[in-house]
């Protein structure tokens, strides 16, 4: 499970709170909010330029 920790030095969070539904859940946000994130920059700028 260490592969698959996103924070393996971390000594806020012990190992056993650190499941893989976990690191799934935080990677299904990041790559969700990162097309969200894009959209509005584009559609900022396309409304600057308009």
């Amino acid at each position: 499970l260490t592969v698959y920790d996103p924070y393996p030095l971390s000594p806020c969070t012990p190992p056993e709170t650190t499941s893989p539904r976990d690191t799934s859940i935080s990677s299904f946000y990041i790559s969700a909010i990162i097309p969200l994130l894009l959209l509005t920059s584009i559609i900022t700028i396309k409304r600057r330029l308009l």
